[in-house]
């Protein structure tokens, strides 16, 4: 009999070649409310190799515990091989721990994910959500002002694309940057928050071959001074910028907080490299009700763009809360500069 979920599942897969050719897709999700099985790094590695046409993995609720050798946390962890497709790791305790400690340091999170990580030589997109890790272990609460080790290792993760959820997750581009390989990165998504702002800056110097960014704003940040944002120049391949500013109640004071949320998302495009080519500006948040597109300050969206000599699409994207009017289009353009004029789409 089998001591452990793992251990039955790992020898059901073993037994069954047909299992080990039809499936393409590997979700490990617990839905228990008393702590989080752990899954060994070493049945893990067993399981990623035996299924020859795996494309996705999904490791969710779980702790992942590495277990295949002894090693000193200055050790660098060694690629295992492992290529796929996708990979997501939701709230996995083990990938911000190291052997069930969680230090003030932060070192212990980046050899965590280094150490998961280390399965795989390549993935061509990696999610991390660990929005309610700190809820569900709150002893991982101080990992919010922790500060990750970068943990390099020989070979480089081929990585195309890292979709980081949260601040929590954001705070491991402290690790990620001697983990990824810059030849390949081509797209991050990560959310701005005033505890990662430096970490996203030093991470972006690093990978310079980005063509994709998606920042999504936290509303903390509005108000922090702009020669703290994370510097684009460097990303000299840059063709995509996404922005999502952050939602706010209306009040009052909201025509000064559209004010500040609007030029943080104008510094940042003014920031931008010159080989920029489309630019997608969520602003439903920004329109809260029919008389808000007059306040908002569009002359400096359009000197910021016509800094892009390569400028192809300037969208601002309501996202289904309206439809923008000829009078709202007419506001927006008035006075822009020609180059902003034709690039701009309303949708």
């Amino acid at each position: 009999m089998f001591k452990c979920w793992y251990q039955h599942l790992s020898q059901t897969i073993k037994r069954s070649r047909r299992v080990q050719e039809c499936v393409k897709s590997l979700d490990f999700t617990s839905e228990g409310s008393n702590g989080q099985p752990a899954c060994p790094a070493s049945t893990l590695s067993e399981m990623l190799g035996a299924f020859t046409n795996l494309r996705s993995f999904k490791l969710a609720y779980l702790d992942f515990v590495y277990d295949i050798s002894p090693f000193p946390e200055t050790h660098h962890p060694q690629c295992h091989g492992a290529s796929l497709g996708s990979v997501n790791l939701t709230n996995v305790v083990g990938t911000s721990s190291y052997r069930g400690q969680v230090v003030e340091s932060g070192a212990a999170e980046s050899t965590g994910l280094a150490n998961f990580l280390s399965l795989f030589d390549s993935i061509q997109v990696l999610t991390i959500d660990n929005r309610a890790l700190p809820y569900i272990y709150p002893i991982t609460w101080h990992l919010l002002e922790a500060t990750p080790v970068p943990c390099p290792r020989p070979i480089l993760l081929k990585l195309q694309e890292l979709q980081l959820m949260g601040q929590l997750s954001a705070k491991l581009l402290g690790a990620l940057e001697g983990i990824v390989d810059p030849a390949f990165l081509s797209t991050l998504s990560v959310e701005l928050s005033p505890a990662v702002l430096l970490l996203v800056d030093r991470f972006l110097q690093r990978m310079t071959r980005l063509q994709s960014i998606d920042f999504s704003i936290r509303a903390d940040v509005i108000g922090t001074t702009s020669t703290l944002f994370p510097r684009l120049q460097p990303c000299s391949a840059l063709r995509t910028l996404h922005i999502t500013p952050p939602s706010y109640h209306w009040s009052r004071e909201g025509e000064s907080v559209n004010a500040r949320i609007w030029k943080t998302v104008v510094d940042i495009i003014a920031n931008a490299p010159p080989s920029l080519q489309a630019v997608h500006i969520n602003v439903r948040m920004l329109l809260p009700d029919a008389h808000a597109h007059r306040r908002i300050d569009w002359p400096s969206l359009g000197a910021a763009l016509e800094r892009l000599p390569r400028l192809e699409i300037a969208e601002l994207k309501a996202d289904g809360q309206f439809s923008w009017s000829d009078e709202m289009k007419a506001v927006v353009l008035g006075g822009q500069p020609r180059a902003a004029q034709q690039a701009l789409r309303f949708t």
